[in-house]
């Protein structure tokens, strides 16, 4: 989810905990598993400030109807440098 927009996903990976590189879909994880979700996304303006990122994650468990839930995203990229933008707090 990006409420204020200025952001574009451009791709997203499944892999293993910590994982930079991509790794299989976890089709299927077994109960206790883990996996790491990575998402690249494009900055459609010069000079981001707070673009929140919330990750809402659909799954389903055997026999039971689909279900969400909201993960930690990012409230802010104020702080990161951005070429030609004002530092933070300026």
């Amino acid at each position: 989810m990006l409420p204020l927009g200025g952001l574009k996903p451009v791709s997203e990976q499944w892999a293993p905990c910590g994982a930079l590189t991509a790794g299989q879909d976890p089709a299927v994880l077994g109960p206790g598993a883990t996996t790491w979700l990575s998402v690249t996304f494009d900055v459609l303006i010069k000079c981001p400030g707070p673009l929140p990122v919330q990750f809402v994650v659909e799954y389903n468990v055997q026999a039971q109807p689909a279900a969400s839930t909201s993960m930690p995203g990012f409230p802010d990229l104020g702080h990161v440098p951005y070429a030609g933008c004002p530092a933070a707090g300026n």
